[in-house]
């Protein structure tokens, strides 16, 4: 597996972290205009508010009163406390987490476009068209040969091709794309989705979707939604839990507003194949808490890499630190975030 030639920085104002190599590691430049990455300024908030995030990002259905024993406050303090998060926006609101896999979606697949010109217009297009498709979960500009990096779900790499990929490739202005399917296996075998396997109808699926909406809305006004009774609705978010299909109910926080600095992408390449050799790679980056999250992938890079760091030393370090530091490992490229052009954890259903 051959790497490609190292990004040119001149499609973006921000410029690039070099490829790293081993140790010694050269000096990495930093940028001149700090301002062409702005980071949004972190909100007021304090260790316990933290824990509070943290809590409610496991479980958005927690009571105050079990909320108040975990972080150690009165029942009280904890209800300002959270009405105060959420009216200053760090608490986006509260959505159900479901299993992709018993819904058919099985299949995550990174996208990197290249676009033959970087106008306002052609890339405002793209945008647009990124923002309506469901099955893209997330897209980032990025600075490097590549323009964006595009994050998908969907139920096959035939269901990519169809759904996606087509729409990508007849947007105007795009030169080209660059495809990795990531590897990791589910527990479950993925169900054809709209298939009767799968055990959901139509109220069920808008049933799911009203809770990825509002992890708390009330079974009353589900019924409202669906035109059954509460106790008809009651009956059937209970057994879509039991089945595993809602797997929990979680807070929505603004990452960005929480955290300073900026989040870079790291494409790593392996010398081997052995298991070992990925498994201590996987163990790494599992316990580093820069590392936003990580998937094993095939095509020119074995793992994908997600990070959010201070600055571009500290990415710097980072590398050195987790990855460099591995046997086996032979490439690391490296791709700055420099706009956030969509997020969402919502499954299409």
């Amino acid at each position: 597996m051959q790497l490609l030639a190292t990004p040119t920085l001149a499609r973006h104002p921000l410029p690039m972290p070099p490829r790293l190599v081993p140790p010694p590691v050269p000096q990495l430049s930093r940028p001149r205009a700090r301002a062409s990455l702005p980071a949004p300024g972190p909100a007021a908030t304090d260790r316990i508010d933290s824990r509070i995030l943290s809590v409610l990002r496991r479980d958005g259905r927690i009571s105050h009163m079990k909320l108040a024993e975990a972080v150690h406050l009165s029942p009280s303090a904890v209800t300002e406390r959270v009405k105060r998060l959420s009216r200053e926006g760090l608490i986006l609101g509260y959505e159900a987490r479901l299993n992709q896999s018993k819904l058919g979606m099985g299949v995550m697949v990174f996208v990197e476009v290249q676009l033959d010109q970087t106008q306002a217009e052609v890339m405002q297009r793209f945008k647009d068209a990124v923002q309506d498709c469901p099955e893209v979960l997330e897209c980032h500009l990025i600075a490097g040969v590549f323009d964006y990096l595009v994050k998908v779900l969907v139920t096959d790499l035939d269901d990519y091709e169809q759904r996606v990929a087509a729409r990508i490739r007849e947007l105007p202005g795009v030169r080209s794309t660059r495809t990795s399917a990531v590897l990791e296996q589910k527990d479950t075998a993925p169900e054809p989705r709209g298939s009767r396997k799968t055990g959901v109808d139509d109220i069920d699926a808008a049933l799911l979707r009203l809770l990825q909406n509002d992890g708390r809305i009330s079974n009353a006004r589900l019924a409202e939604e669906v035109g059954l009774t509460p106790a008809a609705v009651h009956e059937r978010v209970a057994r879509l839990k039991c089945r595993r299909f809602i797997l929990d109910v979680v807070a929505v926080v603004d990452e960005e507003r929480l955290h300073r600095g900026m989040q870079v992408f790291a494409e790593v390449q392996l010398s081997g194949e052995g298991r070992d050799l990925r498994a201590s790679l996987r163990a790494r980056l599992q316990a580093c808490d820069e590392v936003l999250e990580f998937h094993e992938v095939d095509g020119q890079f074995d793992f994908l890499v997600k990070t959010r760091v201070q600055d571009l030393g500290q990415y710097r370090d980072l590398v050195t630190r987790e990855i460099w530091s591995q046997p086996g490992v032979r490439g690391v490229r490296s791709y700055a975030v420099i706009d956030e052009v969509k997020r969402t954890s919502r499954i299409p259903i």
